[in-house]
């Protein structure tokens, strides 16, 4: 059975408000536990910081393209 780990039972609590601030911030809360609690909280802020990052990225390409078409639908408007 496999125990599951709580970042409240073993951070402060500014400590847990700061891991969800931030990557930093996780990554400096990181640096104050032990090794274990420490490098599951470092890949888990990484792994949330790169989906986020992901989803951002593909908001704007959707938005991008978007903007691209309704700039294209109007100029060819314009013109014909």
């Amino acid at each position: 059975m496999s125990q599951t780990c709580r970042y409240s039972d073993i951070a402060p609590a500014e400590g847990v408000e700061a891991i969800s601030a931030s990557l930093g911030a996780a990554l400096a809360v990181a640096d104050h536990l032990p090794a274990g609690a420490a490098g599951s909280l470092t890949s888990s802020a990484r792994e949330v910081f790169v989906s986020g990052m992901a989803a951002t990225g593909l908001t704007g390409a959707v938005l991008l393209l978007i903007l691209a078409g309704g700039s294209w639908y109007c100029y060819a408007r314009k013109d014909g």
